[in-house]
């Protein structure tokens, strides 16, 4: 130590030659260092060497497998991905196609029913008509008949009256005839 305090001692004053005598003293050193562990140290630097190259070609080697796999997934995910348009283009397509179907299909059933509706209808203003003019043609015989039944009544009733009449006529003779009788009855002796 104590010369390394006096070389330190010496160098202090001159700062210009400083920077020459570190160099020296790093050479120096480098010059030890190569006596002491000079094939070690080559050996190990070799090494080191190897296997920073060989950590550099892994690493190169890594990243091109990555970027190949990136690749690869980046062309599979836009070929799933333009698969899944397509499909949703078609589904949307036959959607869009079947609710065109369907809306037409409405629309003609919707027509359809109104066409059967007014028909329908005709047939029931029709139907209502016609049983109207029956309901007062059948009125009107129904009328009729009992007209002419009750005029056949009627002449029934009168003639039935008539033979009535007659009938109480007759009773009144036949009783006027049996009073006389009966009387002469009276008046005759019996004999």
């Amino acid at each position: 130590m104590t010369k390394k305090s006096s070389r330190q001692t010496t160098r202090a004053p001159q700062d210009g030659s400083r920077a020459g005598a570190d160099a020296q003293t790093s050479e120096h050193l480098e010059q030890v260092r190569a006596i002491l562990f000079g094939e070690q140290f080559a050996v190990f630097e070799g090494r080191l060497e190897r296997l920073e190259q060989r950590l550099i070609e892994e690493q190169t080697a890594f990243r091109d497998a990555t970027n190949r796999r990136f690749d690869a997934l980046t062309a599979e995910m836009e070929k799933h991905v333009t698969a899944v348009r397509r499909t949703l283009g078609d589904t949307e397509a036959t959607h869009a196609e079947a609710l065109a179907q369907l809306t037409g299909e409405l629309d003609r059933s919707v027509n359809g029913m109104e066409q059967q509706l007014a028909q329908v209808r005709a047939d029931a203003d029709r139907l209502a008509v016609e049983h109207r003019a029956q309901t007062a043609e059948r009125i009107d015989a129904l009328a009729a008949q009992l007209g002419d039944q009750s005029n056949a009544l009627s002449a029934l009733v009168e003639q039935k009256l008539e033979e009535l009449r007659t009938l109480t006529t007759d009773r009144e003779s036949l009783a006027a005839l049996f009073e006389e009788m009966a009387s002469r009855l009276k008046r005759s002796p019996s004999g």
